[in-house]
């Protein structure tokens, strides 16, 4: 079969295996509805695919891989006040909100007026394994694989892809067909790790790797940890808004915040490291159940499996999942563009965390703990490792 030098058109490909890296030899199929240029920032496009495959190559179980630049949920990165979460079609000026993505796939799942969800979803995207991602996707998948934190797509040595093996899954999954899900998803978490680390910057007898996490996280108790989470914020609002409490609870978060494990800048953290931090900077008895709870929920119920190859103290502080929670250093121009996309959000707009966010910065600006806290870093009483 013949190569495509010519990308000037889309191109649906039926993937078939070569041993040539950078050289395309799978037929392309269908270019009547495949061809031309299609706009990959577009739900309809993604719809339109979706369909197209589900219904000539139906199976027991399927997986959909989104191999993409991912964005976070709240970044505005075409600056027209809308989120773009994956899949920036930068010729079109346009990009899918997680939102968009989640309605394009239920879409196409919804043949015959019943939803029969992906058993995976594979994010090969910087940003992606975050609360607020999984909680819009939890009814179109029942497992979700991906990073909280930005990671690199392509080897900087020899253009070979990086994140999951399609090779070795593939291959793994004609060995043993009825893999259990948590099994495999072990099997594709581990494989991509190690990725990164033999496949980035290596020459001659040594490796250097890039410092990732992946994980998989199952959707199904999902719905039920946000309401966890909601009830929890609730009782934090409350808190907020008792005077007898106020400052030590807005003191305590900007502790946690500032300590937790961040990603992609200062704008989301680790949950579960959050969480921790949280407990010890606010040791108030109506806080403190909640925290129990919800840590014993997320360990036992919505992260399956979590990897990472970064060095102490961050390998201790990652577990595989995100939540939004900028810090208030955060300037208030960023951080009023974040607000607004990010209130767009299912997430958002179904729980009190939003709310949470804006009352804690507010406080925060009024006790005037930014300027106390840079003069503790440049003093160095404070120590803290940050993405």
């Amino acid at each position: 079969m013949e190569h495509y030098t010519d990308w000037n058109s889309t191109k649906l490909l039926f993937l078939e295996q070569d041993e040539e890296i950078g050289i395309i030899r799978s037929k392309a199929i269908d270019s009547e509805q495949f061809g031309g240029e299609m706009d990959l920032g577009s739900p309809e496009t993604l719809e339109r695919f979706l369909r197209y495959v589900l219904q000539r190559y139906p199976s027991k179980r399927k997986m959909l891989i989104f191999f993409s630049h991912g964005y976070g949920v709240a970044e505005d990165k075409l600056g027209k006040g809308e989120s773009i979460s994956l899949s920036l079609d930068e010729t079109n000026a346009s990009g899918l909100s997680v939102e968009e993505a989640h309605d394009a796939i239920k879409n196409a799942l919804n043949i015959d007026a019943e939803v029969n969800p992906f058993d995976f979803i594979i994010m090969n995207a910087c940003m992606s394994n975050m609360l607020e991602l999984n909680y819009a996707f939890r009814d179109i998948t029942r497992y979700l694989i991906g990073s909280p934190d930005i990671i690199p797509l392509v080897s900087l040595t020899n253009d070979q892809l990086l994140g999951i093996d399609l090779l070795k899954t593939v291959t793994m999954l004609k060995l043993n067909p009825a893999i259990p899900h948590e099994e495999l998803s072990r099997f594709m978490v581990d494989n991509s790790i190690e990725s990164y680390e033999t496949r980035l910057f290596t020459h001659s007898s040594y490796t250097v790797s890039f410092p990732v996490s992946f994980s998989c996280v199952e959707e199904g108790g999902v719905e039920e940890f946000t309401r966890k989470l909601n009830t929890f914020s609730h009782a934090l609002l409350e808190l907020l808004g008792d005077e007898n409490t106020r400052q030590a609870i807005i003191r305590g978060l900007y502790r946690a915040s500032s300590n937790a494990r961040h990603y992609g800048g200062f704008h989301y953290c680790d949950l579960i490291d959050l969480l921790d931090e949280i407990r010890i900077h606010i040791p108030d008895e109506l806080i403190q159940p909640h925290i129990t709870t919800l840590k014993e929920f997320l360990k036992k119920n919505i992260v399956r499996y979590e990897r990472n190859n970064y060095g102490v103290p961050d390998a201790t502080k990652s577990h595989g999942l995100s939540i939004y929670f900028p810090h208030p250093l955060i300037v208030p121009s960023v951080y009023k563009v974040y607000r607004k996309t990010y209130r767009k959000t299912l997430f958002a707009q179904d729980t009190l965390w939003d709310e949470v966010i804006d009352e804690f910065r507010k406080g925060a600006q009024q006790l005037g703990l930014n300027e106390a806290y840079l003069k503790e870093l440049s003093n160095g009483v404070h120590s803290n490792h940050q993405k």
